[in-house]
């Protein structure tokens, strides 16, 4: 009995000396170091804000949770909320935070980045999945890399010339680097899969709905002297920006509403590899494109020869270059098509050939203008 009871003894010590281990680490390491990061991160082109902070997970860690918390850049362009935002056991580092997030947020985009027709903000709602995020920095830098195993964004208000919008990512990844003070924006960001609805009406009147899926996708941004999207900004202080986009695959579905000169049309698209590259950069703007094994049909809902069309390309290339800033010399401006492989359905041949008479071989076509 008396060998018991200095077990049990020994063990309610054990057991008292690890609580007060844990609390001493939660109020002397834990807290003060989580605040730091926090401050760290504000003080940089990162806001984080947040009702209330609890810690918790004792006796075998530390669990940090911020509950209704607002992130933003220096810019004030955008805000996500989120109402809760975690930090794993053991990354309350100064100047480091590693967070899960609450699988429903939102996020606000100011009507000066989408053109809000009434002077309003875009809200989006997100659903995510595993969705986690690294942040590190300070005022002159700062990094982020997310993770989620899918990533839905749908478009709830706003008065956007673009209305209905939908994007989900599976397996996305994203390091994004800024550095304020010099206007750097550097992303990379990948996903497994990429679904877009959404629909464009520029007039208020006209409408065009489009759904697309690609795979394999991949984004690339680069920036240098970019300030709140200024494109003005960007050209008078000779800055730079390049965004590349590549898909393995696509397909989707368009339509056009019509209207009183123009009818209804639907069309169904797929190709292979895309790409496509934009870039202002020294004044200039330059823009280059290519998409393989492309297949298309058109439906024009109105009477006539061209009403149904189809065709199919091995590839398609375009680039483009022309000035944006003024200068006292004549600029030089070009614009380059390239069409491999081209096959027209027979409807467009009978149209101009009804004879046969012309071969229906597939063909190149190869436009070069330049001034």
């Amino acid at each position: 009995m008396k060998r018991t009871s200095l077990i049990l003894g020994g063990l309610v010590g054990v057991a008292a000396l690890w609580s007060g281990a844990w609390f001493a680490g939660k109020v002397f390491y834990v807290a003060p170091r989580a605040d730091a990061a926090v401050e760290q991160l504000r003080s940089g082109a990162t806001f984080f804000s947040f009702d209330t902070r609890t810690i918790s997970g004792f006796p075998f860690g530390y669990d940090v949770a911020y509950e209704s918390v607002v992130v933003s850049d220096a810019s004030a362009l955008w805000r996500w909320t989120a109402p809760m935002l975690r930090l794993e056991t053991g990354v309350a580092d100064a100047g480091s935070l590693t967070v899960t997030v609450s699988e429903n947020s939102v996020l606000v985009v100011e009507p000066q980045l989408v053109g809000g027709a009434d002077g309003s903000p875009m809200v989006f709602d997100i659903v995510s999945d595993g969705l986690s995020a690294s942040l590190s920095g300070g005022e002159a830098k700062t990094d982020v890399v997310i993770a989620a195993a899918g990533v839905t964004v749908t478009q709830k208000e706003g008065a956007s010339v673009i209305t209905g919008g939908k994007a989900a990512l599976s397996a996305l990844s994203a390091e994004i680097e800024s550095r304020p003070g010099s206007g750097a924006y550097v992303a990379d960001i990948d996903a497994d899969r990429l679904s877009l609805t959404y629909r464009l009406s520029p007039d208020g009147v006209n409408e065009t709905s489009n759904l697309t899926e690609m795979t394999g996708v991949e984004v690339d941004i680069d920036t240098q002297a970019l300030s709140g999207g200024d494109l003005g900004a960007l050209l008078a202080n000779d800055g730079s920006a390049r965004a590349r986009f590549a898909a393995a695959t696509y397909k989707g579905t368009a339509a056009t509403s019509g209207g009183p000169s123009a009818p209804p049309v639907s069309v169904i698209h797929e190709g292979g590899e895309t790409i496509a590259e934009l870039a202002i950069v020294d004044g200039r703007a330059r823009y280059a494109g290519a998409v393989r094994d492309i297949d298309t049909k058109i439906d024009i809902q109105a009477p006539g020869p061209f009403s149904s069309l189809a065709f199919v390309m091995d590839k398609l290339d375009m680039s483009m270059e022309m000035p944006l800033k003024q200068a006292e010399d004549a600029q030089p401006y070009a614009i380059k098509l390239e069409l491999d492989d081209l096959q027209v359905d027979e409807t467009i041949w009978a149209t101009f050939d009804p004879e046969g008479a012309l071969d229906r071989s597939a063909m190149n076509l190869d436009v070069d203008i330049a001034g």
